[in-house]
Parts: structure tokens; sequence; C-alpha cells
């Protein structure tokens, strides 16, 4: 769990330090071009789970390769909903913080041992951009899976780096808060925008 905490803090901390340089060169000021209100993003990284593990022998943490298709829209330059949509594409078992029924899996504290298939998460998402490049993102959703569905509160974060003909690339972190288990989602984000400059 330590190492987890360690790497959301390396990555906010590298996140808001780019986010300081970029206020302080005066970019956060800039309307640079057009704006176009819709925003498509392909994200490739893994989900951390820091009670789960690949049997349920050996439970550490779990890194699980994750796929991910965003849509945003923007109604301004700083607001904008979203709908998140992951997919995790191995399988993973992890320590919940629920007590084990009789006859379940359970670890040396008793807690319940699930395993979950590839799981599909969906969120819809409020998203916030306080300084240029700079998106918060925080919002509810539920996590599909073949033997149990979890409800989920997303909090995220991302910094974009422009590129050519409204691409942009993005590092993007979030954290995924469920009943009985929690997850953390690190990697890159491949974005376009759509739509008539406004």
């Amino acid at each position: 769990m330590r190492s987890v905490s360690r790497i959301w803090a390396i990555v906010s901390i590298a996140t808001l330090s780019l986010a300081a340089i970029s206020v302080w060169a005066g970019e956060a000021e800039a309307e640079a071009g057009p704006f176009k209100r819709h925003r498509i993003a392909f994200f490739t990284g893994n989900t951390i789970v820091p009670s789960g593990g690949e049997n349920e022998d050996r439970l550490g943490t779990a890194i699980v390769p994750t796929l991910a298709f965003d849509y945003e829209y923007w109604p301004s330059r700083r607001f904008a909903v979203g709908w998140y949509n992951d997919f995790t594409l191995t399988s993973f078992f992890v320590k919940t913080n629920r007590e084990a029924p009789p006859g379940a899996s359970s670890s040396e504290g008793g807690k319940e041992i699930i395993e979950r298939e590839p799981v599909y998460l969906t969120a819809v998402v409020g998203i916030f951009e306080p300084v240029r490049r700079l998106a918060l993102y925080t919002g509810p959703g539920y996590e599909f899976e073949e033997s149990e569905n979890l409800p989920v509160w997303k909090l995220g974060v991302e910094y974009s780096f422009p590129l050519p003909n409204d691409w942009d690339i993005a590092l993007a972190a979030a954290y995924d808060y469920k009943e009985i288990y929690d997850s953390f989602s690190v990697g890159l984000s491949f974005g376009k925008r759509l739509g008539r400059p406004r």
C-alpha cells in the first residue's frame, strides 16, 4: 500500500509542478486558437490494486493492464462532462474489506478473497480545468464483472500536452473507490478535439 501511495504522490506532485510552471510562464491565461467542444480519448496504462494478486495465495499488489475510451463535452474552456469507460484485460484476486462468509476463501485476517474477471468500469464525471492543460475530474460510476457488480466513485487528474491538428497526449492518474476494495490507474491518454471551432 505504501508503494502505491508513493506512486500516487509522485504523479500528483509532478502534474501540479507542470501546472505551476505553465502558470508561471503565462500560458494559463492564453486562449490559443479555436475552441472545439467535443473530445474523445484513448487511454492505455495499468490499474494498481493494492490488496490484489495473480492468485489467492500470493496477495500483495496486482498490476492489471487497462484500456479506456473516453468522451468529453466542453460547454466552456474550464468545465466539461465526461463519460469514461475502463476495461481491465486480465483476471486478478483481491482481498476485500468485508468478512468472509462461511466456506469462502479468506485471508489470515478473515477478510474475503474474491476473483475479479476482466471488468468494465463506466463513470460519468464532472471535469474542471483550473489552469490550461490540467484537468481534475470526479464522479459516480459502476464496475461490471461476471460475479459481482460494484458502485464506484472516480477521482482523477490529467495533464495534457498539445499536438498538431487538435490532438493531445496526456499523463493521467485516477483513484477508483469501491465499497469492498480500491484501485488506482496510471498511464497515457491520446485525445482528439472534434467539432466546429467556436
